[in-house]
């Protein structure tokens, strides 16, 4: 699988901290395109786990951030909805960068 130099960035906003979170992830979207990265953006409700595993795997992005909430075995997005989990879907983030 060839990865490629793109972004994606999960941007849920339905609580007070996920808003915080969207808005200030602008940079991030705004720094990537000044130097022609491409970026997917999921934001608002699009930050689900369909959409994610779609995008990755149709895109092989090279880095992926994440933003919303979690635990030791889980990543969420929108609503909360689980996005990666720990033995499930995990293999996603395989030989990707990713900051949580």
């Amino acid at each position: 699988m060839k990865i490629h130099r793109t972004i994606l960035i999960t941007r849920p906003n339905h609580d007070l901290i996920t808003t915080y979170l969207y808005y200030w992830s602008h940079f991030i979207i705004k720094e990537a395109k000044n130097k022609n990265i491409p970026i997917f953006d999921l934001s608002g409700k699009k930050a689900t786990k369909k959409i994610l595993t779609s995008y990755v795997i149709k895109n092989t992005p090279g880095f992926i951030h994440f933003n919303g909430h979690g635990n030791s075995k889980s990543i969420t997005g929108y609503n909360n909805e689980i996005l990666i989990e720990a033995n499930i879907n995990d293999k996603l983030l395989s030989k990707k960068l990713s900051m949580p």
